[in-house]
């Protein structure tokens, strides 16, 4: 399901050059403490994520080693949709202000865990099939960061660390290469969502 977030931003015919194509934008006190655990502990179901690509013929391709992740799907109800409607105002905010592409929706949220040794290689948002539509990726980190070691959101090659504070959220382009290192002590919980539009040109 997606939900809309029609962007205000419009071409403008005498831009010529965007700075910021290739930055990074964190909202702190997004989420407080306590809406951070209703996120956590929402009572939907839970089961290891996998990642699948396709090739250039359109054929599914199972990633076996890429990722140790536990997801749940946190669908746009009316339980939820003040989440939704929390990410998607900063979102506007960056994309009307700095990024400036054709969105058109938001898809729904997956809350991810990642366990002690849990990881995701470094990867793209963007790739075939639905996900070439996929123009802002979203993290919101909801566990404390003392709470767990290791996990850390590396965006490549050469951006700012990026400090996971809890209930802040981060977005940037979705074809910016990224990895979450292993996490090596605790519990680690984001979570994540992606702004889809008309196919870049």
């Amino acid at each position: 399901m997606n939900t809309p977030v029609q962007s205000e931003a419009s071409p403008n015919p005498s831009a010529q050059i965007n700075p910021y194509l290739n930055h990074f934008f964190q909202f702190k006190n997004v989420f407080s403490p306590k809406e951070c655990m209703d996120i956590i502990y929402a009572g939907v179901p839970c089961s290891q994520a996998h990642v699948v690509t396709q090739d250039k013929n359109g054929r599914n391709q199972l990633q076996m080693y890429s990722r140790n992740t536990k997801v749940k799907t946190l669908k746009c109800t009316p339980a939820y949709q003040w989440v939704y409607d929390r990410i998607s105002e900063k979102l506007r905010q960056v994309n009307d202000k700095y990024y400036r592409f054709r969105i058109q929706s938001i898809t729904n949220f997956q809350v991810l865990e990642y366990e002690n040794t849990g990881f995701y290689h470094t990867h793209t948002d963007i790739g075939y099939g639905q996900s070439s539509l996929r123009k802002i990726s979203s993290v919101a980190f909801l566990t404390p960061p003392e709470e767990y070691e290791g996990g850390k959101l590396i965006l490549k090659p050469n951006f700012a660390p990026i400090v996971p504070e809890q209930g802040s959220a981060v977005f940037f382009p979705s074809y910016v290469p990224h990895e979450i290192t292993p996490v090596t002590r605790g519990v680690r919980h984001t979570m994540v969502t992606w702004i889809i539009g008309p196919c870049f040109e």
